[in-house]
């Protein structure tokens, strides 16, 4: 890591600070968690709650948290935009809600638990604004000083109220409630500043079980909860390979090395061959299989070492099957450790021999150390929005989500259906009732669903369910302690190890007989585009040879005629020659002339030599040129006689591999990967190369027999019961603070062995996985990364060896209520470019950007890069996906919708835009516009569209809370801002827009960029109606085109 790296977290923590929970209204009325705004004279709830009624067997007490001056959170929103002046043009949705100063724990007695107590970090962090100001170095530091400082503080003041023994501590009197609030507001420096130092109390009360009336909230209620895991990170002397990529610099992103997957689809092509096939495939309908766009991002995943990536980015826009794509990494990841685990002659050689121990009460933990090649397979699944989640780990081990033709699966499949009825969230909240077929994933996270899971997961349950329930009467169900224990009494009841193993490698030999035969066509058709290549250049060298040879045998011609010339003219010369020298002067004559006549002779000789000489060198060079344009001809013809022979047999071999090349053809369908298939965009994204029903078969039983395996280990290894106890004394929060960062991994990955995947919110990650260090956990899947703050995943990432965001950037963008104007200043003082700004980024968009394969988008007046994106829709009809794809996606998706027509029914009403002109300024909420809502719902109801098919949305707040109360009239309708539909889909949406006439900024703010419309338009399966002002709407971007695909009417 850099120093500017480090910066760039410090500068998160910063603006962490600013980040507040939210206090609860007083709710007096409610009996189990009432909620009280205390006012000084009034009774406190420790003195006048009845003790609470016990449910069963556990007796329950009463646990009150105090807030010391709650104040509302839009006030500390206005004080930093003082601060940090922002653009008055600019339109932004105000923060609502409480917050407060600080907060402490109160026990049934009115006793104060000590170290309970906490400062408000936005609050000193406003504090500190002030004094010393935000120009002084270093004024965001100090926080934990102070927070400390003022649990030392509440610690003196009652120590000094106590006269007598410890034991006759008197409960907290309104006067101690006085004293703490006024330390409160001194420690975070607000006195006097209006309107954020208040004296109001808000005290919530709730019962609990009494052995846990000690133990505190597992959370910190009143601050950010990345704040404390930001400061360590950005202080932790090693950083893994994961987060360094995460916080790669600008300049150093590799962006020459990218390649566009549309200019380039080779490139998918090359990522998706029979021999780059992940051998584990989930149990779903071997007759669909994942598009190549899926199935290239999870071959991508399962070869991050080899390419020596960390960090995977994945463009999931909406309907594309992010968890289908996610389970596929899934059982490829348990697959390759049971191919490991194959090799084994017995479970016990998987551990390298180490034991971890720790004390717990009078017992004693004993966990076994994995061997290094059987981890690194853990799998968290985690993202900021908790119902994203809670969805992937609730539905994929529900039967609906295996084809039926393995219905025999049973990875510990009555213990799941038990955690799921006891971890899942309520019906109505979009979990399916039902069985489940395997322990594969489990909800974790916070410490309530960890203590459900524990419960479940380790005693089952030992009693019937009640009558009224959907299963009353259904037998008990051995949670994983009895049946641990049963294998340990019976050993004969074991699954049996070398029969598991024989099983695996039975499944793997028939995998692998039916891929031998795809490697063979594979190569056939490689031949195939090979024969053509060679085809065309034997056919090109053929036709060139031929010209080159007529050409050669003309030059042959006129050299010929040319030494005929040239021995012509040198026979001349010859002659010419020769009889000059018959006529040289003899002795006597050359005497008698005094030597004249020699000398004239010998002079005339001269030019006859030369011209003898030159015209013999003129003979010989073209009887040369001859010989030379001779063996070029030569050259030529043997060159035209081999492309002529290279043909016939590329001919012949043709002839015999166009019947193999048809069969494989017939064979494997629309998954071939012809020239047919690579030319047609959409068949080519729709259908993976190779995916067939065979190969899918015969992949999903070889997942099948590694999860067999995987119970065949847990049921022989030694130790497994001891080593479980412990890994969930250290998931609990149980195991010693002080517990080894070694102890806590080997804890955590034999828990792995047992359930493959498990589920987080980010918040809740510094908890849970407390201890680990950076990257101990094998992968780290993040859901709806592009909702997500870059600094919420840093905790997670830094835990992480493989990172695989998942989100879209053109959905909803993260939530953060600090003013962009003040995100900027800050990055200011760090020197810091927009990259790492929240307003603009999220944990989606840095994955990305490092990202070698992907395409380029656009965002508002931005150029965006995404990583390896899922292009095949299979959500939305028309015309819904196409104005999302036109908007968002600059047609990069694929429309795989299949069987629907969504004009099928003449009842309900196509999609469309009800024009209803914007009267009354002064508010975003058009009365008008919620009439038509009513007549239009009253309309579909009549056509038997349930309300439960339909969503009502709108992007302001003002519109949001009337339609939050349309569920009286049409219960199970799902209404709120266009935030509330995120994750959802259904047949039919609303988005009722709303808007001031007087404030043109709004409907600004809500065209700045694609996300709003994209969101709320891909929500919807048949049907799209809009609401709203269509001549003012229709003028901003992205409302225009959807306006140009609804019909226009007045209702």
């Amino acid at each position: 890591m850099t120093p500017q790296q480090r910066d760039i977290v410090r500068y998160w923590h910063v603006l962490e600070l600013f980040s507040t929970q939210k206090v609860d209204p007083p709710d007096p009325r409610n009996q189990q968690r009432p909620v009280v705004a205390w006012r000084d004279g009034g009774p406190l709830p420790w003195e006048v709650l009845p003790p609470p009624r016990s449910r069963g067997k556990t007796p329950l007490v009463w646990q009150h948290t105090v807030y010391l001056n709650v104040y509302a959170v839009g006030g500390l929103f206005e004080h930093l935009h003082r601060v940090f002046p922002r653009d008055e043009d600019a339109y932004e949705e105000r923060p609502g809600g409480l917050s407060a100063c600080a907060a402490f724990v109160v026990d049934q007695n009115g006793h104060y638990i000590a170290n309970s107590a906490v400062l408000s970090s936005a609050l000193w962090g406003i504090g500190r604004t002030i004094s010393p100001g935000v120009n002084h170095p270093g004024w965001f530091d100090g926080f934990e000083i102070a927070d400390q400082h003022l649990r030392n503080e509440i610690d003196v003041h009652l120590a000094d109220s106590v006269n007598g023994p410890e034991d006759d501590e008197p409960p907290l009197k309104a006067a101690d409630i006085r004293k703490i609030r006024a330390l409160a507001v001194r420690a975070a420096g607000i006195d006097g500043l209006a309107p954020l130092h208040t004296n109001d109390v808000t005290i919530a009360s709730r019962q609990i079980s009494e052995d846990r009336a000690q133990e505190l909230p597992g959370f910190d209620f009143l601050n950010s909860f990345h704040l404390n895991d930001l400061r360590s990170i950005a202080a932790a002397p090693t950083w893994g390979r994961a987060l360094n990529a995460y916080l790669t610099l600008d300049q150093e992103v590799q962006v020459a090395d990218r390649v566009d997957v549309r200019a380039h689809p080779e490139v998918v092509v090359s990522g998706t061959t029979v021999w780059n096939l992940p051998l584990g495939r989930w149990p779903a309908n071997p007759e669909h299989p994942l598009s190549t766009s899926q199935q290239f991002a999870v071959n991508q995943a399962q070869t991050m070492d080899e390419c020596g990536v960390s960090l995977l980015g994945v463009n999931g826009p909406p309907g594309t099957g992010k968890t289908t794509m996610l389970r596929d990494i899934l059982a490829g990841n348990v697959t390759r450790r049971a191919f490991r685990l194959a090799q084994l002659d017995h479970p016990d050689h998987a551990f390298d021999g180490l034991d971890h121990q720790w004390k717990a009460g009078d017992y004693t933990r004993r966990v076994r150390q994995l061997r290094p090649e059987f981890t690194g397979f853990e799998m968290i699944v985690a993202s900021s929005n908790n119902s994203a989640v809670a969805n992937v780990s609730d539905e994929l081990p529900l039967r609906e989500s295996i084809f039926p033709a393995w219905d025999e699966i049973d990875y510990f499949a009555d213990l799941a259906t038990e955690i799921g009825r006891r971890g899942g969230r309520p019906e109505g909240d979009g979990v399916r009732p039902g069985r489940r077929w395997g322990l594969i994933a489990a909800r974790l996270g916070n410490a309530a669903n960890r203590s459900k899971f524990e419960s479940a997961f380790w005693f089952g349950r030992t009693t019937p369910r009640r009558s009224q329930d959907a299963d009353a009467g259904a037998a008990a169900v051995a949670g994983m302690q009895d049946l641990l224990k049963g294998w340990e009494a019976d050993p004969r009841s074991r699954p049996n190890w070398s029969e598991a193993r024989n099983a695996f490698n039975d499944a793997r030999r028939a995998l692998e007989e039916v891929l031998s035969d795809r490697h063979q066509a594979a190569r056939r058709l490689a031949r195939a585009q090979e024969l053509q290549t060679e085809q065309r250049r034997a056919d090109v060298d053929a036709s060139t040879a031929a010209t080159s040879v007529r050409i050669a045998r003309r030059h042959v011609d006129d050299a010929a005629a040319r030494l005929a010339t040239a021995g012509q003219m040198a026979a001349a010369a010859r002659a010419r020659h020769e009889r000059h020298l018959l006529l040289k002067p003899g002795w006597w004559e050359g005497v008698t002339s005094w030597g004249r006549a020699t000398k004239d002779w010998r002079q005339r000789l001269v030019p006859l030599t030369h011209a003898l000489d030159e015209a013999e060198r003129e003979q010989i060079a073209a009887a040369n040129r001859l010989s030379h344009l001779h063996g070029e001809a030569n050259r030529w013809q043997a060159r035209h006689d081999a492309a002529r022979a290279a043909l016939t047999r590329l001919s012949s071999e043709w002839a015999g591999l166009d019947a193999a090349l048809s069969h494989d053809y017939q064979r494997y369908g629309s998954t071939y990967p012809s020239p047919r298939w690579l030319a047609d965009e959409r068949q080519r994204e729709l259908h993976g190369a190779w995916l067939d029903p065979e190969v899918n078969t015969a992949r999903s039983n070889l997942f099948h027999a590694a999860l067999n395996l995987h119970v065949a280990f847990l049921a022989n290894a030694k130790g497994a019961r001891q080593a479980l106890h412990g890994a969930l004394d250290v998931m609990t929060g149980r195991a010693p603070t002080d517990l080894r960062s070694a102890a806590r991994l080997a804890a955590w990955q034999f828990l792995f062995m047992v359930v493959p995947l498990v589920s987080t919110t980010f918040a809740s990650v510094p908890s849970m996985l407390r201890g680990l260090q950076a990257g101990a956990i094998g992968w780290l899947l993040i859901d709806e990364a592009g909702q997500a703050s870059p600094q919420d995943a840093v905790g997670a990432i830094w835990r992480a060896k493989h990172v695989i965001a998942v989100g879209d950037p053109m959905q909803l963008t993260p939530v953060v209520t600090v003013p962009p104007k003040a995100q900027h200043d800050l990055a200011r003082q760090f020197t810091l470019s927009e990259t790492w700004i929240p307003a603009y980024s999220s944990v989606q968009h840095l994955a990305d950007r490092v990202g070698k394969h992907g395409t380029t988008l656009s965002l508002g007046q931005r150029s965006l890069w995404v990583s390896a994106p899922l292009r095949v829709h299979r959500r939305c009809d028309s015309p819904m996906f196409d104005i999302c794809n036109q908007i968002a996606y600059e047609g990069l998706m694929v429309n795989g919708v299949s069987g629907r027509n969504g004009d099928d029914r003449d009842d309900v009403p196509a999609s469309q835009w009800y024009d209803v002109p914007a009267r009354q300024p002064g508010t975003h909420l058009q009365v008008d516009e919620i009439t038509c809502l009513r007549e239009r719902l009253d309309h579909l109801l009549a056509a038997n569209i349930r309300p439960d098919q339909i969503i009502a949305i709108s992007p302001f707040r003002a519109i949001a809370n009337q339609l939050s109360r349309l569920d009286d009239d049409y219960p199970g309708i799902t209404a709120g801002t266009v935030h509330t539909a995120q994750g959802r889909e259904a047949d039919v949406v609303f988005l009722v827009l709303g808007g001031d006439p007087r404030k043109p900024g709004a409907k600004r703010w809500a065209s700045a960029a694609p996300n709003l419309v994209n969101v709320a338009v891909s929500r919807a399966k048949r049907r799209l109606y809009v609401i709203g002002d269509h001549k003012s709407w229709t003028q901003r971007p992205f409302f225009d085109t959807t306006a140009a695909y609804l019909d226009g009417t007045r209702p």
